[in-house]
């Protein structure tokens, strides 16, 4: 079993991993549902942002907003927030939604708009125009099924806003987030096990943490010593060792960099 609890604290400021937005620490990168490839959490945040910030609309709304917001810290919040949907999670999300659209179906997160950690509140700021049947028959269905899984997976209330001008729209939040309990800690999130996927698809073989954890880390007097003096441990099966012999000096590395301990 791979100890993630060492490698989150040896790679707890490494930006190659991790992406701290608020009182968050989100993961750097994910593996994409639909193409297999790598999906770069941190360049989408600031793509969404400067994408919105060219929109005539919201920008607008922006501009009334948030000198408010920031005269009134108790409104602390996050722009372009990211949440995961997560593999343990995927079934729940696909069951809750049951449109036609296959990319929504296997998507990996939802970017929001506005996020209120301590309000543990979501603020859409939706187009009315999103909402006519005509235009997009699915989005409805994709809205409340996205709404429902935020409130059930991470307990987050969400709001959307679709008011035509960006002054209504300004008074509606005001009144909507005045109206909001303020809680002692920011909502939840835990993405510790996508974090530590990173470094384990980006750094080093897993097989090399599991022969550690499994034979190497508790023997007597394994450390400080030369590696061919070592031996093999008596429980160690013939593939595995084949499998140390090649790996012998991510092996060491990783037990000099996550462990504190040297083989040399």
């Amino acid at each position: 079993m791979i100890n993630r609890e060492l490698i989150l604290n040896s790679i707890s400021e490494d930006s190659r991993f991790i992406f701290r937005y608020g009182p968050y620490i989100l993961p750097t990168k994910i593996i994409s549902r639909k193409t297999g490839l790598p999906y770069d959490i941190r360049k989408s945040v600031k793509d969404h942002i400067d994408n919105e910030d060219k929109t005539g609309a919201v920008t607008s709304f922006l501009e009334l907003f948030e000198p408010w917001a920031n005269n009134n810290p108790e409104f602390e919040y996050l722009r372009e927030m990211i949440f995961l949907i997560r593999d343990e999670d995927l079934k729940h999300w696909q069951r809750l939604y049951n449109g036609d659209n296959m990319e929504r179906l296997y998507r990996n997160l939802f970017i929001t708009d506005l996020f209120f950690p301590y309000l543990h509140l979501i603020v859409e700021l939706d187009n009315p125009i999103y909402h006519e049947e005509c235009m997009d028959p699915d989005k409805r269905i994709y809205d409340r099924a996205r709404d429902e899984f935020l409130f059930s997976v991470y307990g987050l209330k969400t709001i959307r806003l679709n008011e035509k001008t960006p002054y209504k729209r300004f008074e509606t939040i005001k009144r909507v987030l005045r109206k909001q309990p303020r809680h002692n800690q920011p909502a939840f999130l835990n993405y510790s096990k996508e974090i530590t996927e990173i470094y384990l698809n980006y750094t080093y073989d897993p097989v090399c943490f599991d022969l550690i954890e499994k034979y190497l880390i508790d023997i007597p007097g394994f450390y400080n010593t030369k590696y061919e003096e070592v031996g093999f441990p008596k429980s160690m099966k013939e593939s595995d060792k084949k499998i140390l012999e090649i790996n012998k000096e991510d092996i060491k590395e990783i037990l000099k960099t996550l462990y504190k301990k040297t083989l040399v």
